[in-house]
C-alpha cells in the first residue's frame, strides 16, 4: 500500500487494512519505514514531500502568498514557508513555518487544493486569492510583483472571481491598476 501511496502510510491506512499500529512500529525498528510525524510513515527509498507533512500535522494550516504562489506556479519555491491559521489555532508546534493567525474572512476565503510537486494535494488558496494576497503584502514580505504579474497574466484564472476577492479585500484599484500596467483586458 505505501508503494502505492508514494512511500506513505498512516496508522488509519493501517488499521482500515487490519495491520495494527504496532507492525509499523517493528516494521520503523528494522529499517522499513521511517515516523514523519504522528500517525505517518513513508518507506525507505522515498522522499517525505515537507508540504504535504505539514499539511498532514496541521489539518487547518493553508498555504499561502509565496508558498501558494509556489504551488501554483506563479514563482520559485521561496525560502520560507508561508502559512494562514485560524486566529484560535494553536500553533506552538510548527516549526521552519511562517505561520500567520488570520480572522475567518482572511482565512475562509478561497480556500482550495493544490497538488504538490511530488503530487500530493494540500490547502491552499486559489489561484486569484494567492494573486490577491500578494499584491496586498507585497511591500511586507518583498514581493516582486512584476513577476509574479508576468506569469499570472499567461494562466487561466477567473476575472470575476479576481475582482470579487479584490472588493473584498478592498484593493480594486490596486488590481485594476496592474491590468492596466500590464494591458490587460477588463
Amino acid at each position: 500500500m505505501a508503494e502505492n501511496n508514494d512511500g506513505y502510510i498512516s496508522v488509519s491506512e493501517a488499521k482500515a487494512m487490519g495491520i495494527a499500529q504496532t507492525y509499523l512500529v517493528l516494521a520503523e525498528e528494522e529499517g522499513q519505514f521511517k515516523k514523519i510525524a504522528k500517525g505517518l510513515y513513508i518507506k525507505r527509498g522515498f522522499d517525505p514531500d515537507p508540504y504535504y507533512v505539514i499539511h498532514y500535522k496541521y489539518k487547518k494550516a493553508v498555504f499561502s502568498l509565496l508558498s501558494a504562489a509556489y504551488l501554483h506556479g506563479l514563482c520559485l519555491k521561496p525560502k520560507e514557508t508561508y502559512m494562514f491559521l485560524p486566529r484560535n489555532y494553536m500553533s506552538k508546534g510548527i516549526k521552519d513555518v511562517s505561520s500567520f493567525h488570520v480572522g475567518d474572512k482572511e482565512y475562509s476565503v478561497g480556500l482550495s487544493l493544490q497538488v504538490t510537486p511530488q503530487g500530493k494535494l494540500v490547502s491552499t488558496y486559489d489561484i486569484e486569492r494567492t494573486f490577491i494576497d500578494l499584491v496586498r503584502y507585497r511591500n511586507r514580505f518583498q514581493i516582486d510583483i512584476r513577476q509574479i504579474c508576468k506569469v499570472f497574466f499567461q494562466k487561466n484564472y477567473r476575472k470575476d472571481v479576481l475582482f470579487e476577492y479584490a472588493k473584498t479585500f478592498s484593493c480594486i484599484k490596486e488590481i485594476e491598476l496592474l491590468f492596466d500596467l500590464f494591458s490587460v483586458s477588463r
